[in-house]
């Protein structure tokens, strides 16, 4: 999942697409490992953020499991017989 920026470099260096002379292809490999680091950086936070994201939502799954073992929540059928009387008494 993680991209290799020295794989990109080396073949955008090995197509011969910089310039000729020394000075201009040293401004570009420079402007490019520029570019590589921040499109590594860019792709490392975005993984990280995904990453989080995974980990609360199990989080939030192993909790919501847990919670009518702890707290001992009615049926559902129970909790509705109990709403009817409620709207019988009321009515």
């Amino acid at each position: 999942m993680w991209w290799n920026p020295d794989s990109a470099y080396s073949s955008i260096k090995e197509a011969g697409t910089g310039p000729g002379n020394k000075d201009g292809s040293e401004k570009m490999n420079a402007q490019l490992d520029f570019e590589l680091s921040r499109m590594g950086a860019q792709e490392m936070r975005t993984e990280i953020r995904r990453n989080r994201l995974e980990s609360g939502l199990a989080d939030a799954r192993r909790a919501k499991d847990a919670l009518p073992e702890e707290i001992g929540l009615p049926s559902r059928g129970m909790a509705a017989r109990a709403m009817a009387v409620v709207i019988a008494l009321f009515r």
